[in-house]
Formats: structure tokens, C-alpha cells, sequence
């Protein structure tokens, strides 16, 4: 039976690694990806499974409830505080074991992802604190012509091929910690207060990269980061997604999310340094906006006034931070 601590961290069985979905209001998302853990190959390190609901109204707690019964010792913890870095940081209060890995209700895990993260943990050095894997995209509907591959990032995807330390070792494209099909050791990452709830997700905003930021964090303090191609999942590319609109809205948020980062990693006077050609960029190429987001045209500039608009739009917020990273 799952176990509920809607109201408590409560008790967890002695595992290596906690599997943990954060979910909010998308049943039919997250229902295959659980049914793809229960096809996990026995020669799987032992784990348990971890939803976290952030579904605030309570609408999705019976059926999450349903799917994790047949889990043994499964969690089921609901987040009222909206946004995917609270409901992080709620699976890790609850969360046993010395990892805690991290899926996308919408990532679908290979039969062999928890065996690949055990491969991946044992090639890695000994002072790795961040495991991220190879993530295929899934398409809902054909990816545009004028899509770039410079772009694929933006839909949480990396079909990299390799393993290495993160900015050391080569790989024939660049790889990043991404939260779809990512794992943390659990010492370090409470050590350091955990996510940020000033980035991610909250509702339909689309800042990002809290994943990349802890990560960053965690070097600092010493410890690596480490790609693995076992580790291996895929990422549904919603439809509404591969739209000019979307990608300027995810373009515009990466915008003010670097904004903010920029902040915590590098300072204010980085931040106003950094901000004033964006806003002279955004301020030449405003016209640019008034392209009806139903069409790619001109969508290479579009997206560079996207971003700079959206880094000028992130500096107050970014600036009112502390040197900690809290609002002040």
C-alpha cells in the first residue's frame, strides 16, 4: 500500500536511490511514466518510488494514489505551495536512500534507466553529487522545418551519446543537468538548502534551470557532475510546444532566468552590465514583435529579442535578490 505523508516526511525503508515524479494535474502524463517503472529490469538497484502532487485543488490524490498502490513502500506527498521547485524540495524531505533520481511526469524511463544509473554511479568519481542522463525526444507532432537543433535544448532534450565529467571531458555536443531524467546525491543537496524556489516552474511560467543552478552549486563546493548515456529516458514534445508563441515565451523565460543566475553567481553590477545591451537589442528590434507569434517568420530575431527582452524584464527581480539567492 502508498504511503501518505501528505502531513509528514514519514519513515523510508533503507534504499539506494529515491525515484521521484513531481506531477501537477497531468494524470495522463505521469500514468506511463509510472507504468514504465514497474517494467524496470530486476538487476535494478533497490529503490522506491516518490510522487510528489502539486496539484493544489486535490482533483489528481485518489488516482495518484491508485497508480503507486502496487509499489512496494510507494510515497505519495502532497505539495500545496505551487511551483516544480517546492514540490522538489518536498521530495527531498521525504525522500530515503542516498539519491534521489528525478523524472518529468511526462519522461518515459528505458526498462534499463535504474540499471543505468547504477552503472553510471559506479564509473563516476567519488565525488559525484549530480548523475544526469541521455534524454531521446518524443514527439507528439512533427518537429517544424524551421525548428533549429540549436533549439533542442529549449524542449528538455539531449540524445547524446557518451559518459564524462560535465565542462571536462569532450562530448560531440554540449551536455547539461536537465531535470526530465536527472539524480542527486541526497547529503550534498541538502547540505545546500536544496531548490531554489525563485526559479522553475510555477503554473504557466516558464522560468527554468534550477536543475543547472544546484548544479552549479554543488561544483563549487567540490563535487562533480557526471552524463551518463545508460541513464536513459525520453521527453514527450508536447504539440503546443512546437509553436513560434511557445518558443518565444520559453525563450523569453530562459531569458529571465539567466537574469537571475546571473545574479546569484556573478553579482548585481554583472547583472546591470549584462542587461543594458539587452535592452538596447530589445529596444531596436521592437518592432519585431508585432509578427503574429502564428508564423516563423524572421524567427532566428524574434528569438534574440525574446531573450533579451525577457533578461531586462528578470534584472529587478534579479537584482532584489541577496547574495544568498533569497529575495530580499
Amino acid at each position: 500500500m502508498a504511503e501518505d505523508v501528505t502531513h509528514g516526511a514519514g519513515s523510508a525503508r533503507s534504499v539506494a536511490v529515491t525515484v521521484a515524479i513531481c506531477t501537477r494535474a497531468r494524470l495522463h502524463y505521469v500514468e506511463r511514466c509510472i507504468r514504465a517503472l514497474a517494467a524496470q529490469v530486476p538487476a535494478s538497484p533497490p529503490w522506491r518510488l516518490l510522487v510528489v502532487d502539486n496539484d493544489v485543488t486535490g482533483a489528481s490524490a485518489a488516482r495518484l494514489k491508485e497508480l503507486i498502490a502496487p509499489f512496494p513502500d510507494a510515497v505519495y506527498v502532497a505539495c500545496a505551495e505551487p511551483g516544480l521547485s517546492h514540490a522538489r524540495n518536498a521530495a527531498i524531505a521525504a525522500a530515503g536512500g542516498a539519491w534521489i533520481a528525478f523524472l518529468d511526469d511526462d519522461s518515459v524511463p528505458e526498462q534499463t534507466w535504474l540499471k543505468g544509473f547504477a552503472d553510471a554511479l559506479a564509473a563516476a568519481p567519488p565525488n559525484t553529487a549530480v548523475i544526469t542522463g541521455r534524454i531521446d525526444p518524443d514527439y507528439e507532432a512533427p518537429l517544424p522545418p524551421w525548428w533549429r537543433k540549436s533549439w533542442m535544448g529549449i524542449l528538455s532534450v539531449q540524445p547524446v551519446a557518451g559518459r564524462g565529467l560535465i565542462g571536462i571531458d569532450p562530448f560531440p555536443d554540449p551536455v547539461w543537468p536537465i531535470g526530465a531524467n536527472v539524480a542527486f546525491a541526497m547529503e550534498p543537496l541538502r547540505a545546500i538548502g536544496g531548490f531554489p524556489p525563485w526559479i522553475g516552474r510555477v503554473g504557466d511560467t516558464l522560468l527554468s534551470g534550477e536543475e543547472a543552478y544546484v548544479s552549479r552549486q554543488l561544483e563549487a563546493r567540490g563535487h562533480a557532475v557526471w552524463y551518463d548515456d545508460r541513464m536513459r529516458a525520453s521527453h514527450t514534445i508536447q504539440a503546443p510546444r512546437m509553436s513560434p508563441a511557445w518558443l518565444l515565451r520559453r525563450l523569453s523565460g530562459q531569458g529571465a532566468t539567466d537574469a537571475l543566475t546571473d545574479r546569484a553567481f556573478d553579482g548585481r553590477v554583472a547583472v546591470v552590465g549584462r542587461a543594458l545591451p539587452h535592452a538596447l537589442k530589445a529596444l531596436v528590434h521592437a518592432p519585431l514583435a508585432l509578427v503574429p507569434g502564428t508564423t516563423p517568420r524572421f524567427i532566428g530575431r524574434r528569438c534574440g529579442l525574446a531573450y533579451s527582452w525577457g533578461y531586462v524584464r528578470g534584472t529587478p527581480s534579479a537584482l532584489a535578490l541577496d547574495s544568498r539567492g533569497s529575495v530580499r
